[in-house]
């Protein structure tokens, strides 16, 4: 995937995995407890990680929001309401799948994992309010509205759960689907270093001390490039601590020329700004080059 940009790389993967990640979900997913499942939840978050280049521990959550998909759990109650919308559309005339179905909704017959199967397919119908036997393109609609919906209550528990996640909260657009407008754009080999960085600070789970030491990697989050005593956070690492002021400066002057009221933000709104899904085109070059330095200036830092 070096080669290819994130949405090429992003929609192979996605071909290759997506459909054979739940096939026939609508059949064994109402007898299968979540957890048994949820093998292939981590094995698909393996190639998903790989392909933002960020780290093993980044919560699941962030990484299918950044990418633009959606969980296997999701995945698989939409083909499932799919399913039972197929069913429910036959004419129990013409069709022995669908007198069966309506059998199995008797609660004089069926039992075992057939009726346990019907009735999982109509409690998730239920919850999903779905309004009953829908022609293909209307059916269609509906389960991507669910999709959309999931997507975001699964990302709003996930900010209220994990402090980890407490910036991309501020940074990230809640309602997106699909990959965000920074991954979207072309960007160069020599510069994809930066943006993994960017990613990587987006997502909550970076070399920064603020994520290493809520992970228990090291014993505090000061900063250790700098005498200022402060918490190596984010923004402190871009806009305050005096280690990179030189860097700084050149990155600033390149922002203020295209956003001259980026000048009269405070550091918190600054980070905001190029920490967003949409900053720029003419500063994104600018700030992946800042991050690489800064990072390597860091790295030197640590190591001396």
């Amino acid at each position: 995937s070096h080669g290819l940009q994130a949405g090429t790389t992003r929609l192979l993967a996605c071909t290759l995995t997506d459909a054979v990640s739940i096939i026939n979900s609508e059949v064994w997913s109402s007898s299968c407890p979540e957890n048994q499942y949820h093998d292939i939840e981590v094995a698909l978050n393996v190639i998903y990680r790989r392909l933002l280049g960020v780290e093993a521990k980044t919560a699941s959550v962030a990484v299918w929001h950044e990418l633009g998909v959606a969980s296997v759990a999701t995945r698989i109650d939409a083909a499932a309401l799919k399913f039972r919308n197929n069913i429910l559309s036959l004419d129990p005339r013409d069709f022995l799948v669908r007198r069966v179905y309506d059998g199995l909704m008797n609660e004089s017959k069926g039992r075992g994992s057939s009726r346990n199967g019907a009735l999982f397919l109509e409690d998730l119908a239920l919850e999903a309010n779905w309004p009953g036997p829908l022609k293909k393109p209307a059916a269609k609609k509906f389960v991507n509205e669910f999709v959309a919906s999931r997507r975001v209550s699964e990302l709003a528990d996930g900010f209220k759960r994990m402090s980890t996640l407490r910036n991309m909260s501020n940074w990230a657009e809640k309602e997106r689907f699909g990959l965000p407008e920074y991954l979207l754009r072309t960007c160069p080999l020599s510069l994809r270093e930066g943006r993994r960085l960017k990613t990587k600070f987006r997502l909550g789970c970076h070399d920064l001390r603020s994520s290493s030491c809520r992970m228990q990697l090291v014993r505090n989050a000061q900063c250790p490039c700098c005498e200022s005593r402060e918490s190596e956070t984010i923004q402190h690492t871009l806009f305050e601590c005096k280690a990179f002021e030189e860097e700084r400066e050149v990155f600033l002057s390149r922002l203020y020329s295209v956003c001259p009221l980026a000048r009269q933000l405070t550091d918190e709104y600054r980070c905001r700004l190029v920490m967003g899904d949409k900053l720029p085109r003419e500063i994104e070059n600018p700030l992946y080059r800042y991050l690489t330095a800064i990072s390597k200036l860091r790295l030197g830092i640590l190591t001396e």
